[in-house]
Order: structure tokens, then sequence, then C-alpha cells
């Protein structure tokens, strides 16, 4: 009898951990199936029959289950108010939150005060209608979308996303500069300016991405003094299927990250236009630039170390006097280095790499080396305006550093407006630049003048460079 009732207790202990286990949930995730809609109107049902939860179980199965299962529940969905908000759905104990916005017909701005009213409110997907929008100043703490049909205007806007928001621009035309901070995009959008001013200019840290966009001018008097000043620490630039056609002195200026794809920049600036600086005086010599591409090495934020990450592919340069100049990437260790050219093109009328960063002398050969251009006549190193070092033909360019000095082999120094003037470029002491012409040597001196068109002076020195004995 006893082993009876043993056995019977042992089937019961069994049976009832069975069942415990058959009742103890086994979902450790929930994750949507598909697009989800996350824009309504006011007054919107949510349709739960479209709606599908994927469930995840601990021993890595997974099984489908509608939201309209009377086993999931939904808390959150309110379309009674425009703005931000989020939906939860819940299913065996698991939950996932959906963010999703609410709009009207309120949604439409049709001025700026409008528009920041619905910026206030946090409403998610604003439109604006047709007209000229002055004097926006927005700080922005959700991710925001702001599109017209093509016909509205903003003139030189501040927007500012904090950490917990984004700001996206579509088809919308700007006008002078775009001063923002934080991450921002811009897509199908067309910058102008009037005068002489910057296109996008990052105040602070910022993520800039920028599609199926164009700048232009329409008149010769109007020139983009930066297309994009966005070099601040821990700041990255993206540029994809754009194009630039405009007057310009400054193309992009990226921190250290940028990757650019499948764009066209032309620079329509011409050595006569009748320009002015940012104070007023005449430029006589814009043939001194543009640049489409300014690159910099900067200190990583966090860790301080100095980085570069630069891509360019698929794109197109014409002329432009300087298609990259590269500063400082003698300060960043090699493994934080990466720089690829891939699939570009360049006119017989750009130059390639220029560079008027003495730190960076050394690192040239490295530079050609990524772009593909050791041997190529399409690059040149430049001491100041209107001179230039160029390679030699048929030599290697080789470098030996000491402390700040460079000595070097294989380079030639000329002059742009007279072709006399050749010297072998031999060295930078860390305050000159040092060349040898028939076994003598001599400095650079420069002066620099407001009208642009600086001039230097070549002297003979009476003994070897110390770099040299």
């Amino acid at each position: 009898m006893k082993k009876k009732i043993l056995l019977s207790s042992l089937f019961c202990m069994m049976l009832l951990l069975c069942l415990v286990s058959c009742f103890t949930s086994s979902i450790t995730q929930l994750e949507l199936v598909g697009d989800v809609k996350t824009e309504y109107e006011i007054g919107d049902k949510l349709d739960l029959e479209a709606i599908t939860l994927r469930a995840t179980q601990n021993d890595g199965k997974t099984f489908e289950v509608k939201a309209s299962n009377s086993a999931v529940t939904v808390t959150g969905f309110d379309t009674n108010s425009a703005g931000r908000k989020t939906m939860v759905f819940r299913y065996d104990g698991i939950s996932l939150s959906v963010a999703y916005t609410v709009f009207s017909a309120g949604t439409t701005a049709n001025t700026t005060a409008e528009l920041k009213d619905l910026i206030s409110k946090q409403v998610g997907t604003i439109r604006l209608a047709k007209g000229v929008f002055e004097g926006l100043d927005v700080t922005v703490s959700y991710p925001v979308k702001i599109v017209s049909d093509g016909d509205a205007q903003v003139v030189e806007p501040i927007v500012k996303a904090d950490t917990t928001g984004s700001v996206v621009f579509e088809n919308i035309k700007f006008k002078d500069t775009v001063k923002f901070q934080g991450e921002v995009s811009f897509s199908g959008c067309e910058f102008t300016v009037e005068g002489k001013k910057y296109g996008l200019q990052a105040t602070s840290k910022a993520t800039l991405t920028v599609e199926e966009s164009k700048f232009v001018t329409e008149k010769e008097t109007d020139c983009f003094d930066y297309l994009i000043a966005c070099n601040a620490s821990d700041t990255k630039v993206i540029i994809k299927d754009t194009t630039i056609s405009c007057n310009f002195f400054y193309g992009v200026s990226a921190g250290y990250y940028l990757y650019m794809d499948n764009c066209t920049v032309n620079s329509t600036l011409k050595a006569d236009t009748p320009l002015k600086d940012t104070y007023g005086a005449p430029i006589y010599n814009a043939k001194k630039n543009p640049v489409a591409i300014h690159a910099n090495a900067k200190a990583d934020a966090i860790t301080n170390e100095w980085k570069f990450n630069y891509t360019v592919k698929n794109s197109t340069f014409s002329n432009v006097q300087n298609v990259m100049r590269v500063y400082e990437l003698d300060q960043a260790k090699d493994e934080n280095v990466q720089l690829v050219w891939v699939n570009n093109t360049i006119d017989s009328s750009c130059n390639f790499v220029v560079n008027f960063s003495s730190k960076t002398y050394g690192t040239m050969p490295k530079i050609l080396k990524a772009l593909g251009l050791e041997n190529s006549s399409k690059f040149r190193y430049v001491i100041s305006q209107n001179t230039e070092i160029v390679k030699k033909a048929d030599e290697e360019i080789t470098v030996v550093k000491n402390g700040n000095a460079y000595q070097y082999t294989g380079l030639q120094y000329k002059d742009k407006n007279d072709a006399s003037i050749v010297y072998d470029y031999v060295g930078y002491d860390g305050s000159s630049h040092i060349l040898l012409k028939d076994g003598k040597y001599y400095s650079i001196k420069i002066a620099y003048s407001s009208d642009g068109l600086d001039t230097r002076t070549i002297v003979e020195l009476d003994r070897k460079p110390e770099l040299f004995k």
C-alpha cells in the first residue's frame, strides 16, 4: 500500500510540474512584423488586424500573433489631440513600445509663428504652406519632419536639435545661412544665398545629412562663402545624390568624418567675378578659390585621439582649383586615418591635394598612395597662394622627419604666375620653406595683401641650413 501511495504522489508531483511549466511564460521578446502605420490624423482608429507581432520564446523559436488577439492588450493609443505619442503592446507579460504621431489640418503652418507653435506641441509631421518663413529660431527635443510641396521658402533659420531631438526637412527652399546643431537632415531641398554667406553652418556638434538636394546661385555677385561649414569635433557630414553648381569659395568643411556619394561639384566662380568679402572689401582675385573639400583631422571629444575618416566616391569635380585640402593628419595615428577615394572624376581644370599645413607634408606620400595618385600630375603641394610644390617626373618622393622639420627629395617649387621660377623643394625646418638651385640654398619670404595677391620673395641663405648639415 505504501508503495502505491508513493508512486501516486510522485505521479501527482510530475503532473503538477508539467502543468506549472505549461502555464509559465516562455516569451522573451516581442517585435513588429513588417511596416506599421505610425502617422495618424485626429480621430483615426487603430487597425489591430493590420498589426502582427512576432514572439520569441526562450528556446529561440518564434511565432506570430495578431494585435487583435484577445491575449494582446494595447494602451497609450490616443488620436484626440495632435502630437508625438507612444502606444504599448503587451502579450504574455512582455511589452513592446511603438512611437507614433497624430496630426490634423492644424499641422499645416502658414506662418513662422504657427510653425514654432506646432514644434512646441511636438507635432511629428509639419507641412509648410506656400510662402516665405523668416525668423525661425527653435530648439527641438523630439523627432520632427518639416515638409512642403516645394513652394515654401525658409530664410536664415536657426534650428537646434538637442540630445532627444532630430529634424528632417523635405522639399524646401532655403535662402541664406541655415544655422543648426544636433541631428539635422535635408532631402530634396534647394539652397541659395544673396550676397556672400554660408549655406549650412553648424554652430555646435552635429550630424548632418544632405540628400537629393542642390546648391545654386542665380546672380554673378552672389557667392557661398562656405557651402557646408560643419567642422566641430565629433561632427559627421553625409552628402548623397546632391548637385553643387554655384559660386563658392569653399565647398564642404567637415570635421574628421565625411561621406560623399554620387555628387556633382561644379564651381561657376570666375576670376573676374565682381565680389566683395565679408567686410565689404572687393575681391580682385577670386581665382585663388574655390576649394571643394576642406579636410581636417580632429581630436575626439571623449578620447582626445585625433581621427580622420573620409570617403568620397562616384562623384564629379569641375572648375575647382583645389579638390581637397588636407590638414593635420600627422596628429593622428595611422590606425585612426581612413581615406577612401573611389570612382571619382576630376576635370583638367582641377588640382587634387592641396595642403597649407606644414605638419602634413610628411604624410603626403601616404595620402597619395591611398588615392592611387603616386605617379599622377593631378595633385600639388601648396605653400601659399599662387605657389605650388609638384612631384618631379620619374622620381619618388622621400621624406625624413626630424622633430618639426622635414627633408624631401622628389619635389619642385614652382610659381604659378612665372613659369621661369623653378627650384628644388628640399625641406621645411619648422618655420621656413627651404629651396635648392645650382647648389645654393634659399628660403621663401611671404607677404600678404588685402587684394588677395600675396607676394613672396626668394632669399639666398648665407649658410647651409642646419637641416642639411
